[in-house]
């Protein structure tokens, strides 16, 4: 197996250095917590790991394609911030989800989760991971009127989809418009729908274990508290497509304990970094008006974590 003491020691990720604060100030020079999220990070992705992970030519760990981008070294950093919220900031402490952090197939899904933590925490006391290693939702909020849970998916874009991507754009570099033909995008629908029809299937099972549990205590029905499910198009922003396919899922007896359907996207918009959140379905409107109630929202409708646009949104998803 090929290690970092015969790869090419240039590879993204694999300098002892990575971590450094004067290689990542310039993109961040005014984010004051950088010091101990970089700390965090090097304790996150140590050289010992990178040099075992990152130095084979073959890995598929996505680490490595974010250093390489501000954007991704973005959301590194936020990352490490939402870690560090949520976690204890001593040396020798675990740091939580640190093993799926490090697995190639687990590092985007688990980011994605990362996110969606400063989006609840204007509405009360989150926990994350509710039900510990435990079958249930990834988060659970408290506040003043009860308890909600919510559940994040990430979808990625089909590799066939990818791969006729890649083929269509070295084909014709100074192609323009769009890549798919309108039939080839809706036969793309589908195929985007059968493959998120289970998770959001599987989510609704997630929220429900939760739901129960938090109102173990209590003698109230699991469908008392209301379930949130965030889908993020960072993985495949054609997800938008499919609005109104989710909404008819929402009819299945099985989708009872979804109360509200968001996309969300993580980008930089207006000269910052911020998330914007799109709500897509709300049953019953409790958990709409919640986060309705504490965070700021645009002429669009959409939820924005991080920064409001100054005057008319200009920002659909996905950007």
């Amino acid at each position: 197996m090929e290690t970092y003491e015969n790869a090419d020691v240039g590879l993204p990720g694999t300098s002892h250095d990575l971590w450094a604060m004067p290689k990542w100030a310039p993109h961040f020079p005014d984010r004051a917590s950088l010091l101990d999220e970089l700390a965090l990070l090097d304790r996150l992705f140590p050289f010992e790991w990178r040099a075992a992970e990152l130095g084979k030519r073959s890995s598929r760990h996505q680490l490595r394609g974010d250093i390489a981008t501000v954007g991704g070294r973005t959301r590194l950093v936020a990352l490490a911030a939402e870690l560090l919220r949520t976690s204890s900031t001593e040396a020798g402490a675990q740091i939580p989800m640190q093993g799926r952090l490090r697995c190639p197939s687990l590092y985007e899904p688990t980011k994605s989760e990362l996110l969606v933590g400063p989006i609840l925490r204007p509405v009360g006391h989150v926990t994350w991971q509710p039900q510990g290693a435990g079958h249930g939702a990834d988060y659970q909020v408290g506040h003043g009127y009860g308890v909600h849970v919510a559940e994040v998916k990430r979808l990625c874009t089909s590799l066939r989809q990818e791969k006729v991507t890649m083929e269509r754009l070295v084909a014709d570099w100074g192609r323009s418009g769009p890549v798919f033909a309108p039939d080839e995008n809706v036969e793309n629908a589908r195929e985007d729908a059968r493959r998120l029809y289970p998770r959001v299937r599987h989510a609704a099972r997630q929220i429900e274990q939760s739901a129960s549990k938090a109102t173990r205590r209590v003698s109230r029905p699991a469908l008392s508290v209301p379930g949130i499910l965030f889908l993020d198009l960072d993985g495949n922003p054609y997800l938008v497509n499919l609005r109104e396919t989710i909404r008819g899922w929402m009819a299945f007896d099985w989708a009872q304990p979804i109360d509200l359907i968001c996309f969300f996207d993580y980008a930089h918009r207006d000269g910052a970094w911020c998330t914007i959140v799109e709500p897509i379905y709300s049953r019953s409107h409790r958990a709409l008006d919640t986060l309705g109630h504490v965070l700021p929202y645009c002429s669009r409708g959409h939820f924005h974590v991080g920064k409001l646009p100054t005057g008319p949104c200009e920002f659909p998803l996905p950007m």
